[in-house]
């Protein structure tokens, strides 16, 4: 997950929880769809920016041909390090810390860049869709997931209702960010200002991997940046949190539970 000069670190005990509990929940049906697509588009030489703990980037030597190269980039070291050590990749994947707003490549050099919910996180989107637009060679494609609105995902909506309950004073602010992009116009206009033409914005509405709810609380508050800010409560607080959560989660959801996802996916040609 790309962070870009936010203070939203995925670090410590983050990666764990994010790829086991959040990962099936969140990430594996998107990643299971966007490799369809770049499979679609069969590039050569492919850049992923924001891996994470790889939910994607293990789909994506299957989907490609034989002798393509993935370069597989991510600003947080903790997440690639616990990809890494989870998956089993092939050879002909180039694992980089890289920054989305300053990528240490050169011109030209990428037929295609694929990113799985990162670009909510940064700071200056125009600046790192200008820098996506150097690396592609011409007709080069750019594709890239965004989360729909906090309303919108039943999920994190109850988690953040939840925390916010116990903390009615002092309210967390992280689920406020991974959801913040989804004014279709505005996505559609900073692509516009980087440069790309032939913008397609498509909403995706797909029903991640049945788990349970106690995972999916787990997840919700201890596999995000939401961890460091419950790192400084009491630990009986964080179960309590937890508690609540996965009861919660239960009543709303059932068992097993599914949840309703809702995103953008997001195609710009150089």
């Amino acid at each position: 997950m790309q962070t870009a000069e936010t203070n939203f670190s995925f670090s410590g005990s983050i990666p764990q929880y994010y790829e086991a509990c959040l990962g099936p929940m969140f990430f594996e049906p998107y990643a299971i769809e966007m490799a369809g697509r770049i499979q679609k588009l069969q590039p050569l030489n492919l850049l992923e920016l924001a891996c994470g703990t790889g939910r994607l980037t293990k789909h994506l030597p299957a989907a490609l041909p034989q002798d393509a190269v993935i370069t597989a980039t991510d600003i947080n070291p903790a997440m690639m390090e616990h990809a890494r050590a989870t998956h089993a990749f092939p050879g002909n994947i180039n694992w980089q810390v890289a920054d989305a707003l300053q990528l240490p490549f050169k011109d030209e050099q990428f037929d295609c860049i694929v990113e799985q919910f990162g670009v909510m996180f940064y700071s200056d989107k125009i600046t790192a869709y200008k820098e996506a637009m150097r690396l592609l060679k011409p007709a080069g494609v750019f594709i890239f997931s965004a989360w729909d609105s906090l309303d919108n995902n039943p999920v994190p909506f109850n988690a953040n209702k939840v925390v916010n309950d116990f903390f009615p004073s002092d309210k967390p602010a992280f689920f406020h960010i991974p959801f913040s992009y989804y004014d279709t116009a505005i996505m559609h206009a900073d692509l516009q200002a980087a440069g790309f033409k032939n913008i397609s914005i498509e909403k995706v509405n797909l029903t991640g991997l049945p788990t349970t709810a106690e995972d999916a609380a787990k997840g919700s508050l201890l596999g995000t940046p939401l961890y460091h800010f419950l790192a400084k409560q009491p630990p009986q607080l964080v179960e309590d949190i937890i508690q609540k959560l996965t009861l919660h989660y239960r009543e709303l959801f059932g068992s097993p539970f599914n949840a309703l996802l809702r995103a953008f996916v997001i195609t710009a040609v150089k």
